[in-house]
């Protein structure tokens, strides 16, 4: 009898406008291959579905492995908390679900835009009050 089951699944606390990296990784514990395909559900926290993802089949053979990635842009999400869910179908049977549990954290400010505008601010600043002591002067 064929069996599979997900050895790694997990997913990082990433900032919003990053992408957040899921891996799930199966394992063929089986004696024949299997074509295996993973399924990623990600919702919010109280389970509004965002987003799914659906891998290619991948041949898996007996006793290996097999990595499947999934990529998720923040961009558009609000910060919070999600939950991803993932399995993987194999030969018309289904691994266990596991679940993961991540943070989508608010942006984190530009440092770099913020000194630029102080830097352009105090120049200006600068400029104006050397304008006025020199009106002054005439």
């Amino acid at each position: 009898m064929e069996t599979g089951e997900i050895t790694v699944f997990a997913a990082l606390d990433v900032r919003k406008g990053e992408t957040v990296e899921f891996k799930i990784v199966f394992r063929n514990t089986g004696t024949m291959a299997v074509s295996a395909k993973a399924i990623l559900t990600i919702t919010d926290s109280v389970g509004n579905p965002v987003k799914t993802f659906e891998s290619i089949s991948e041949t898996v053979n007996p006793g290996e492995e097999h990595l499947f990635t999934f990529q998720w842009d923040t961009n558009e999400a609000s910060s919070g908390h999600y939950i991803a869910k993932a399995n993987v179908q194999y030969d018309g049977k289904r691994t266990p679900e596991k679940t993961a549990v991540f943070d989508v954290l608010p942006e984190t400010p530009n440092i770099i835009l913020y000194a630029a505008i102080a830097a352009v601010s105090i120049t200006v600043l600068g400029v104006v009050i050397l304008t006025m002591k020199r009106r002054r002067a005439l």
